[in-house]
């Protein structure tokens, strides 16, 4: 999944001629702290609640109130992605720059739309088989003994499948540890198997009762980040 996939199709761009008040009330009505900036169709920059708030008049245009440092290696005008820059590239600017929102732009950074957090939240959501019925397992091994071959192997043998997995280096360890999503309501079987073949089985989750919890979760995994 790439970067020009994940698109928003609701969040406005803010012009230079726009006023403070009217920016904040978008933020307000958006529920978002952050706005991307064009001037005509190039990224000027990200615009920041504290940014306006800090303004002298509320009806200041915001090419007066928004401040760039042009030439930073990593200033706010440099906050973007390429349209082809798949999701984990993404993900990884969002986290460094604590970003709600990241501009997309084209190799002439002419400004193509805006990835917002929730919009990331949901896709991985899908990625992760959130609406899919089934269980989480997880299981443990050593570095040196993963093979996601065998793992497909041992869940297949008791005629299950694996909705979805990723992998947790436990920090300090040379643990590795595997969260698996299986289309069964009830691992014990699959965990059982993992066992015969040396795994250690850190937990398991025999429902997903409730999938907006579990999305919810996600969000907060991303607060966590920043």
């Amino acid at each position: 999944m790439v970067a020009s996939e994940l698109i928003s199709d609701t969040l406005p761009a803010v012009k230079l001629t726009d006023t403070v008040s009217h920016v904040l009330d978008w933020m307000n009505e958006f529920k978002i702290t952050q706005l991307p900036v064009i001037s005509g169709t190039k990224l000027y920059g990200i615009i920041k609640e504290n940014d306006l708030l800090d303004s002298e008049s509320d009806e200041a245009a915001i090419k007066d109130s928004l401040y760039l440092d042009e030439h930073a290696p990593h200033g706010q005008s440099n906050l973007y992605v390429l349209e082809g820059k798949h999701l984990y590239e993404v993900l990884s600017l969002m986290a460094k720059y604590k970003l709600e929102i990241l501009p997309v732009c084209d190799i002439n950074k002419h400004y193509l739309g805006v990835i917002t957090i929730r919009d990331i939240v949901q896709k991985l959501g899908d990625m992760f088989a959130v609406n899919e019925e089934g269980s989480i397992l997880v299981v443990e091994t050593q570095r040196n003994n993963y093979s996601l071959g065998e793992i497909g192997r041992i869940v297949e043998s008791t005629n299950a499948t694996v909705l979805s997995l990723y992998i947790y280096p436990v920090p300090d360890s040379n643990i590795l540890r595997i969260t698996l999503k299986v289309n069964v309501l009830n691992p014990s079987r699959i965990a059982a198997t993992f066992e015969r073949y040396k795994y250690a089985v850190a937990m398991s989750y025999y429902h997903l009762d409730n999938v907006e919890d579990y999305k919810q979760n996600l969000d907060l995994l991303f607060k966590l980040m920043e």
